[in-house]
């Protein structure tokens, strides 16, 4: 079984930067609360995540410590959170308004014209740890979202949920014009490993998005070792690609990548 928290910790410094240079003149959260969301995925695998919520299709405001939760009243404190943590954070909402403050949440991610990008992604991720498994589904839409931040924390929050009924959507994202995006892609087929992921693992090795300058870029690699996982590399026809991409990459440029795919179809 993968260690989600060790494999989801692997992209979060990368993602972390990216944003903070995509937020760096914008009116939102401070770093410190941004850093914190993007770490979620960690929690999201530990206990506090909740598989047996039941998450309404509909929600009403209500006064919970004498204030009212609605998307309007959550963005304004995510907006405002300039030296409280994220964890903080959610604990305050967790204890005033528990797992019903999880749809609001998804309505602030979903405001693309009323919210800047970052308090989208820390409400995403927001909604992911509050309304656990069962917001799944909900949570699914935002991997076609236009933003690659909101479709990278959409495949961590799935990973980390752990929903396998979910996992097929996952996979046009292996194909996604972000690199980062691609790589949190292969991290969560590898988490949920949904049918058919194995041909797109494939895609994704056989990729020239994938690698730059001769050399593979994080997902080949990783993509190779998820199919040994799946047990994929006993497979006559997938060996046969791999050969493929073996002869076309240079030994002499990117040493790594061929001793371990050498390695991988010799131990077939």
């Amino acid at each position: 079984m993968v260690d989600s928290r060790s494999e989801f910790r692997s992209g979060t410094i990368a993602l972390i930067a990216r944003i903070s240079r995509i937020s760096a003149n914008a009116k939102s959260p401070a770093p410190a609360l941004l850093s914190a969301a993007l770490s979620l995925s960690l929690a999201l695998t530990s206990g506090t995540a909740r598989a047996g919520l039941e998450i309404t299709g509909k929600y009403q405001s209500k006064r919970a410590a004498g204030q009212v939760l609605t998307p309007a009243s959550l963005q304004r404190e995510i907006e405002s959170a300039k030296r409280v943590s994220f964890e903080v954070l959610l604990t305050q909402w967790e204890i005033r308004f528990g797992a019903r403050a999880a749809l609001p949440l998804l309505e602030v991610a979903s405001a693309r014209s009323r919210a800047a990008d970052p308090v989208r992604y820390t409400a995403l991720m927001g909604a992911a740890r509050l309304g656990g498994a069962a917001v799944a589904p909900r949570i699914a839409p935002f991997l076609r979202d236009k933003l690659w931040m909101m479709r990278s924390g959409a495949l961590r929050a799935l990973a980390g949920l752990g929903d396998t009924s979910v996992g097929s959507q996952t996979l046009p994202l292996l194909r996604d014009p972000a690199l980062v995006v691609r790589l949190e892609a292969v991290q969560t087929v590898r988490a949920l490993k949904p049918e058919g992921a194995t041909t797109e693992l494939l895609k994704a090795i056989e990729d020239p998005a994938n690698y730059h300058g001769g050399k593979a870029q994080w997902v080949p690699p990783l993509a190779l070792t998820t199919l040994g996982e799946l047990s994929a590399l006993r497979d006559a026809s997938a060996l046969a690609r791999l050969k493929g991409v073996l002869a076309r990459i240079s030994r002499k440029r990117d040493p790594k990548f061929h001793r371990e795919l050498s390695t991988a179809i010799a131990r077939r």
